[in-house]
């Protein structure tokens, strides 16, 4: 809840838009600079100062995971 505030008061969104484009943003991820030799890297908060570094994560399961929030 503390990590949500401070995103809303930076201004910054903290809910998936309602219409996703699922391929366009698998694609954008296999190009982002965290991604590496075709493996998208995700640092994941779990609290105020601690994250998780996620590495392969397949892309079989982004595209499922975005499906699901699209709700």
């Amino acid at each position: 809840g503390r990590l949500e505030k401070l995103l809303v008061r930076s201004g910054l969104p903290v809910r998936m838009p309602s219409r996703l484009d699922v391929e366009d943003m698998i694609d954008r991820l296999k190009k982002d600079k965290k991604t590496v030799q075709g493996r998208v890297r995700f640092v994941l908060p779990e609290a105020i100062g601690r994250v998780t570094i996620a590495e392969d994560v397949p892309y079989q399961t982004l595209r499922d995971t975005l499906v699901s929030l699209q709700g």
